[in-house]
């Protein structure tokens, strides 16, 4: 039998700029046995309305002050959704993160219990502070700083971004970090581990996910040739400038 998968996301009216593509794509997945479930946090009821009016399953969650607390309530409510009704992966694919159509299938052939596909990101001021923010390129996906890391707590371990290099060939990679971008999680991952951040960090629920899977000894895997558009160029906000 194909494993049972659910699309799912937290969002909010702040990536309306990208609604419409992100819409017409995850409805048009080769795969046939998933369901989609958006999470909106927003401050109102306007753009969920925008989400159901393009044939997208959604429900509301509330909208807390901090960011990252709006965010991890969001991916926590899909999370139980999951494990409530019968899912065999969770696909994390957040509104900005555009997948090849066959994105599941592909993911699914790796046959592990975490993979992410391939996507870029702008630096930011908190990760370079000695660049100019929205400069540069790099992947979403993260190795130890150096070997020597991996005798510290997994909290203050030093991770670098992979290079452009690293990701050239199409190749399986070994993280110590995903972005939660578009990652396909199994649910024994999922009920081993809750969404959550660490509020002492500027790390978002990305670094907590990863260490969390790290501490259980779970591989985080990168599939290179899943090669995703990430939509930042019409991004009508920096990140960096959100309460986090």
């Amino acid at each position: 039998m194909q494993p049972k998968i659910l699309i799912a996301t937290p969002t909010c009216n702040l990536y309306e700029y990208c609604l419409k593509e992100y819409a017409e794509v995850v409805k048009s997945l080769t795969y046939p046995n998933y369901d989609i479930l958006i999470a909106d946090n927003s401050p109102d009821d306007s753009y969920i309305e925008k989400l159901k009016s393009l044939g997208l399953k959604a429900v509301k969650t509330p909208h807390h002050q901090r960011a990252r607390e709006r965010i991890v309530t969001a991916r926590n409510t899909l999370r139980q959704y999951a494990l409530s009704n019968g899912y065999d992966y969770l696909l994390s694919l957040e509104q900005d993160v555009i997948p090849p159509k066959n994105v599941i299938e592909a993911l699914l052939k790796t046959n592990q219990k975490i993979i992410s596909g391939l996507y870029f990101n702008l630096n930011n001021q908190y990760e370079f502070p000695n660049l100019l923010a929205g400069s540069i390129g790099l992947p979403l996906a993260y190795k130890l700083f150096s070997k020597e890391e991996s005798k510290k707590p997994l909290k203050e371990q030093l991770l670098r971004r992979l290079t452009k290099e690293e990701v050239k060939e199409k190749k399986k990679i070994l993280l110590r970090m995903a972005g939660l971008g578009c990652i396909l999680i199994h649910r024994d991952v999922l009920e081993a581990i809750k969404f959550d951040y660490y509020p002492d960090l500027l790390a978002s629920d990305d670094r907590h996910f990863s260490d969390k899977a790290t501490e259980h000894k779970l591989p985080i895997i990168l599939d290179t040739s899943v090669i995703c558009r990430h939509l930042t160029s019409k991004k009508p906000f920096d990140w960096s400038n959100i309460e986090k």
